[in-house]
């Protein structure tokens, strides 16, 4: 998603400085993805113009997004994710989920009697579940960078304390204690960082093929069925988002 692309870029960058890597696994991912869905893309723009509910979704969609990347790259000369910016991907996630929930409750009866759009629902809920899972472990890894930027800021204080001292022998010692706190947290957007990134990353793509195959087998059998073209519609723009 823009947001997912933009915390990868930044962690990543951030992690490679630290490693001396110029690694970014966010390329590979997501090379293919606007060429093999362009089709979808295209059918999904056309439904917009004929589906006032769709059009409707569809603007809120972009203006949450455009608002979401506004913040996130104001924050971009940052080297570390802040609270705020989690609180607004949080944000963003749940808005976007209650509006596929109440397009599935408005449709409820239609998609608890068809096995087609009962499998369509379980695979969002799915996708989205593991999504939410990611961020509240985002949540902890930022409040572990909080932490460590305030043994740093500690660390600072000592040392300027301590260059004024006369204790030649044991100078620095507080100094280097702090410190040794600090790497003791560790890299915070590591490894685990990226690894579960890309978990989240591959269950959107695998949301975005599930509903490509579902579309070639079921727009010709449900072709004039509403709630089909909007559900259908509405689980690819955010899952597309998520990923493009």
């Amino acid at each position: 998603m823009a947001f997912l692309r933009l915390f990868s870029e930044r962690d990543s960058n951030s992690t490679s400085k630290r490693n001396g890597t110029n690694a970014s696994p966010v390329i590979t991912l997501r090379k293919d993805i606007r060429s093999k869905y362009s089709g979808y893309q295209n059918s999904y723009t056309s439904t917009c113009k004929e589906d006032f509910n769709l059009r409707s979704f569809d603007s809120l969609l972009h203006q949450r997004t455009n608002r979401l990347i506004s913040v996130l790259r104001a924050e971009g000369e940052t080297q570390f994710l802040s609270l705020n910016s989690h609180i607004e991907v949080c944000g963003f996630l749940l808005e976007l989920s209650e509006d596929v929930v109440r397009v599935i409750i408005e449709s409820k009866e239609d998609v608890w009697k068809n096995k087609d759009l009962m499998s369509l629902v379980n695979a969002y809920f799915k996708s989205t579940a593991k999504t939410l899972d990611f961020f509240n472990t985002v949540e902890n890894w930022v409040k572990r960078t909080e932490i460590s930027q305030l043994i740093i800021r500690f660390a600072v204080k000592q040392f300027e304390t301590e260059d004024l001292g006369g204790n030649k022998k044991k100078k620095y010692a507080k100094t280097l204690e702090e410190l040794n706190k600090f790497k003791n947290v560790g890299d915070v957007f590591g490894d685990e960082f990226v690894t579960q990134y890309k978990s989240v990353y591959e269950q959107q793509v695998l949301l975005l093929e599930e509903l490509r195959k579902m579309k070639v087998k079921l727009d010709k059998k449900q072709r004039n069925a509403k709630i089909w073209k909007t559900l259908s519609n509405v689980v690819f723009a955010t899952a597309y988002v998520s990923v493009e």
